[in-house]
């Protein structure tokens, strides 16, 4: 749905558009507009082996953002935002979760892959003690995938492209483009 509702009709076009890589603080990515091009032919088989893992439940956004711990009671949180819950991929979440700080702007990207390992071995921990038994391999395809067919694509702030350069749309646009390629990277890694 993500993938014909967002990325075919919006996304992809706005990333094929040749105007953008012309803009001055995009002209020198030509390897990752080109890599961004490879990924997207890539998604649909991406899509594929996602339809195939395991299939959990999954509340669809679960970037720490929507993830809040109550004021006082550190020992409880509250989910809110299900409004993308449903099935998918076992792993599923883990990329909102891994990301969500990262696209805010308030995790240093250079943090992720060390996070990532400890993510997925927290998760499939977390599974087992729930008596299902999941291939760490298929957790991280559950979690990549996912992630990269939802936020490699969408990862750039085209909508703030189109204004003034400012530093802080200089410093935006740096940090999502490590955010990107990091994405993309990732993505280009996944097996088929």
């Amino acid at each position: 749905m993500y993938y014909s509702g967002r990325l075919l009709p919006a996304a992809f076009p706005a990333l094929a558009a040749d105007a953008l890589w012309r803009h001055p603080l995009l002209e020198n990515q030509r390897t990752l507009r080109r890599d961004l091009d490879e990924l997207a032919d890539r998604v649909p088989a991406i899509l594929e082996v996602l339809e195939s893992l395991p299939q959990l439940m999954v509340h669809g956004d679960a970037s720490p953002q929507n993830l809040p711990v109550p004021a006082g009671d550190s020992a409880e949180f509250v989910i809110i935002d299900w409004t993308l819950g449903g099935p998918a991929a076992v792993g599923d979440d883990l990329g909102q979760l891994f990301v969500g700080l990262a696209h805010a702007g308030r995790l240093d990207i250079a943090r992720l892959p060390a996070l990532h390992d400890v993510l997925v071995s927290a998760y499939r921990a977390g599974l087992s003690s729930e008596g299902d038994v999941v291939d760490d391999r298929l957790i991280r395809y559950g979690m990549d995938g996912g992630m990269v067919v939802r936020s490699a694509f969408t990862a750039l702030p085209l909508e703030a492209m189109h204004g003034a350069i400012t530093d802080e749309l200089t410093r935006l646009v740096r940090q999502r483009l490590e955010l990107t390629r990091y994405l993309v990277d990732l993505g280009l890694a996944l097996p088929s």
